[in-house]
């Protein structure tokens, strides 16, 4: 069970989520020995809340330049057996040749419960998804349909994400500072981590507020 199932997540549990941020994250993973878990800055913010956490459903998108006999029909299952809390995560391998996400997929993904969408390709219906206030983060804008230029061909596989492994089970953590990639195994031990120095790092911002010295904080909490 994801944490993100919100009907049966403990309050206290959610509110502690609720604090976490990709810096914290990419900070913890790196003292964890995980030094290559954030997506590279291509893949960006582009519309709706900056901010989003949960699970990856990936799905791995190929170029064609023809409509397969099926069109869509890999997506489309991806979308609609997603659990709730779920956040679409889209290999396109940086091609930005279509719109491959765009106003109709998010509706679609808002009714099926995902989060939002991560997206290493093309977005398209910007102002829909800000009117959606669906998150949404990807390589570049562009307003052509998929169809015949781009199709995705599995999903709940292992994608790349702005060159960054990301598997079925992963987390993501996406705000405007970037992307990072938790790994599944490990994500309760990352949150946790990740909250102890939050408030460690709460502590030592009260202090340097009360006059300590940067020298002297650091040595008392151990953290910058």
């Amino acid at each position: 069970m994801s944490f993100i199932d919100q009907s049966s997540t403990p309050d206290r549990v959610r509110t502690e989520h609720s604090r976490l941020f990709a810096a914290v994250l990419a900070d913890t993973l790196d003292r964890m020995g995980y030094r290559e878990q954030v997506v590279d800055q291509r893949v960006k913010h582009m519309a709706g809340p900056a901010r989003l956490l949960g699970p990856a459903r990936t799905v791995r998108v190929e170029t064609v330049d023809a409509a397969p006999q099926e069109p869509y029909a890999v997506l489309l299952m991806a979308i609609d057996t997603a659990s709730a809390g779920d956040v679409l995560v889209m290999d396109a391998g940086g091609q930005v040749t279509s719109g491959l996400f765009g106003g109709l997929l998010a509706n679609a993904c808002r009714s099926a419960g995902i989060r939002g969408a991560v997206v290493d390709g093309g977005i398209r219906d910007i102002a829909e998804l800000e009117l959606l206030d669906f998150p949404t983060f990807g390589a570049a804008t562009h307003p052509s349909d998929s169809y015949s230029r781009q199709e995705v061909v599995e999903f709940d596989v292992p994608v790349k994400l702005g060159g960054t492994l990301v598997r079925p089970g992963d987390h993501l953590m996406a705000d405007g500072d970037g992307i990072v990639v938790i790994p599944g195994d490990i994500v309760n031990d990352v949150f946790a981590r990740a909250v102890q120095k939050i408030e460690t790092e709460s502590e030592m911002r009260a202090s340097l507020k009360q006059g300590m010295r940067l020298r002297e904080a650091f040595a008392t909490y151990g953290v910058l």
